[in-house]
């Protein structure tokens, strides 16, 4: 799982490269050093993408197939359920039922988890109406209803209360 881009949605896919293609030319000198052309491919992906996948019947949850912070899982793994126990400190993609609110400061929304009562998550509403989940956000703002919020990021325990620290600065990406 890498850092998403300004998109909502990527297409996901199996992607194969030609095999008669050429590959990584690295050499190692006699220093230990690499030389030559080195070569990565990231695939940016956003919450909703993940989400299809995970909502996905044909798609196994069991099979390892995600890497996240050098720890290969699945999506089972990946989706965690903010009413079960969750590990501290691991990135994860957390979901359960919330209330979406007006924060306490002006152009703030407040997320309250229903299911872990100790967790909240703020955001501007400005940036979150411009996205793409924007409108179901509006929707359900100040309207007292529980609906299903995914988060990207990891738990943490300060002090006696938990923390959602999202995957970086941008909670809005992640929500």
């Amino acid at each position: 799982m890498t850092r998403s881009i300004n998109k909502a949605r990527a297409n996901i896919g199996v992607q194969q490269d030609d095999e008669d293609a050429p590959g990584n030319s690295l050499h190692k000198r006699a220093n230990g050093k690499y030389v030559g052309t080195r070569k990565e491919r990231r695939n940016l992906y956003s919450v909703a993408s993940f989400l299809d996948l995970y909502t996905d019947v044909e798609i196994n949850h069991f099979d390892k197939i995600i890497m996240v912070d050098n720890e290969l899982l699945s999506l089972s793994e990946l989706f965690v359920a903010l009413q079960s126990k969750a590990e501290f400190d691991k990135n994860r993609i957390f979901y359960g039922k919330a209330i979406i609110s007006m924060g306490f400061k002006e152009g703030m929304l407040q997320i309250d988890f229903v299911e872990r009562g100790n967790l909240c998550v703020y955001s501007n509403i400005e940036i979150v109406a411009k996205r793409s989940n924007g409108k179901i956000v509006k929707k359900y703002l100040d309207k007292n209803e529980e609906v299903y919020v995914y988060l990207r990021g990891k738990i943490i325990l300060a002090g006696s209360k938990e923390k959602f620290i999202p995957y970086n600065d941008l909670v809005y990406k992640y929500l």
